[in-house]
Formats: C-alpha cells, sequence, structure tokens
C-alpha cells in the first residue's frame, strides 16, 4: 500500500508540475498566475522538498519557469509575499536546488522591495527574511546585503512579540551577515548590526532555551561579541553533531569562511580565510 500511495502521489506532483509550467509558458493574458500564486506556488515546492521529495527534472523546471514571473511582477508583491518568496529560494538553494541564473535576477528584483516596505514586515517575516538573506550567503551581493540587514533589524527593538524561534533565527542571520563583512577588507566593521545582535543574544537568554541548536547560535554569538558567556559549556572530546550541522551551514552560507574546531570546548570559531 506504501508503495502504491508514493506511485499516486507522484503522479499527482507530477500532473501539477506539468500544469505550472504550461500556464507559466502561456502567454500574459491566459497565464492567469498572479504575484501571490507565484509566491504560493514557489513556497509550496519548497516545502516539499524540505519535507523528503525528491528533486525531480520537472521540479526543477518547474521552479525556473515560475522565477521570471516574479521580476515582471516585482511591484505586486506585498510584504508576507515577498518574504515568503526569499524563504522558499533559499530554502531550495539550502536542499541542493542548483543556483540557476533566475535566483540572481530574481533577489535583484526583490530585495529593494524589501527596503521599501520595511515597516511593513512583521516578526515572522522579518525573522524569515534575515535567516534567507544569511542562507543564500555569497549569491546576494554584499553591499545589498547589508542594506536589507538594516532595515530589517532596526525593528527588532520596537515593540514587537518575537517568538524564541523567530529571535534565534533573527540572531543567525544578523551572525552570518558580520561574518561576511569581517571577512571582507573593504568592508567597515558595522557596529549597527553588533549592537542589534547584542540585543538578540540578550532577548534570546531571557527565553531561557534549552535546545541544543539555540544555545549553540548563543555561544557564537556571545564569542564573538566578547561577552560572558550565557551559561556553563559543556566540555567534551569531540565536535558535537549540532555544532557540525551549525558549522556546515556557516560554510555552504559563505564558502570563503574558514572554520576552526575546537575540540575541547563546544564551540566554533570564526576565522577569515
Amino acid at each position: 500500500m506504501e508503495e502504491r500511495v508514493k506511485h499516486t502521489q507522484a503522479a499527482l506532483l507530477s500532473t501539477l508540475l506539468d500544469a505550472i509550467i504550461f500556464k507559466c509558458n502561456q502567454k500574459p493574458q491566459v497565464r492567469d498566475i498572479d504575484a501571490r500564486g507565484i509566491a504560493n506556488l514557489l513556497w509550496a515546492l519548497a516545502k516539499l522538498v524540505d519535507n523528503g521529495q525528491e528533486r525531480t527534472a520537472e521540479l526543477k523546471k518547474a521552479v525556473a519557469v515560475l522565477l521570471p514571473h516574479v521580476n515582471a511582477q516585482k511591484k505586486q508583491f506585498i510584504p508576507q509575499g515577498i518574504a515568503n518568496l526569499l524563504w522558499a529560494m533559499a530554502k531550495l538553494v539550502d536542499n541542493g536546488l542548483e543556483r540557476t541564473p533566475g535566483f540572481t535576477e530574481t533577489m535583484t528584483a526583490l530585495l529593494p522591495h524589501v527596503n521599501a516596505q520595511k515597516d511593513q514586515f512583521i516578526p515572522q517575516h522579518i525573522a524569515n527574511l534575515l535567516w534567507a538573506m544569511a542562507k543564500l550567503g555569497e549569491l546576494v551581493e554584499l553591499k545589498m546585503a547589508t542594506s536589507v540587514f538594516e532595515s530589517l533589524v532596526y525593528r527588532i527593538p520596537k515593540n514587537l512579540q518575537f517568538s524564541q524561534e523567530e529571535i534565534s533565527m533573527s540572531l543567525w542571520g544578523v551572525m552570518v551577515c558580520c561574518a561576511r563583512l569581517a571577512l571582507d577588507s573593504n568592508a567597515n566593521k558595522n557596529n549597527v548590526l553588533e549592537k542589534h545582535m547584542d540585543d538578540l543574544l540578550t532577548r534570546l537568554e531571557n527565553t531561557s532555551p534549552d535546545n541544543k541548536e539555540d544555545r549553540s547560535i548563543m555561544i557564537m554569538a556571545a564569542s564573538w561579541l566578547g561577552r560572558a558567556c550565557p551559561f556553563v559549556r559543556h566540555y567534551q572530546k569531540a565536535i558535537s553533531k549540532t555544532q557540525a550541522d551549525f558549522r556546515d551551514q556557516l560554510q555552504s552560507c559563505i564558502p570563503s569562511l574558514r572554520i576552526e574546531e575546537e575540540n575541547k570546548q563546544s564551540v566554533i570559531a570564526f576565522l577569515p580565510s
């Protein structure tokens, strides 16, 4: 039965992808896919891949034909659509969908609208955007990435209610941006981003997280800022899986970043290459 269900699901998905490809290739007057539809479709495809869906040729083609329509309708996207699109693109890249030329053009079209609509993003949007920008890494030009980060982080100290997960995602994203700036000899130290990193770390401390991933992020941020570690580090003989995963995430976002493993302490050091 399980094999039959999988076969049926694959057939249904194949039919759906064929329909998307067919629609996108039609003339504008009969295409009938608006900005919201594009954002929802890319978000859904990213969720499927994130949940283990095989990256078939049809799925890759569906993504490829959807991306140009983002640029064509860029003025029609509302904040939620922009956040969903960039999150979806980051998820697709994070899960191994190739960085096709369409990715760069799509981001170039969307990022100015992040700055223009910065006051309309809710906490979930802000966290998703900061996480996505960090995940897309060097695919986004550093000056543009820094501008977007600065536009978003200034809203964090406002009276907005961020969940523990949203604070953690935001802290990780800001930390990756600071790491990129540290690697660029032409970039000045960004005190604005580091101040917000400090604020985010304090807010995460106040939630008293007990999961390893959040604590790993907190150790990283405290080490970066030169602050006392918010809790006692657990000494161990070898690097933990959480550390290894975090290191691999950073390395995938910033290939030029050299990361040194410290086997005696559960810490990963950021070191410029």
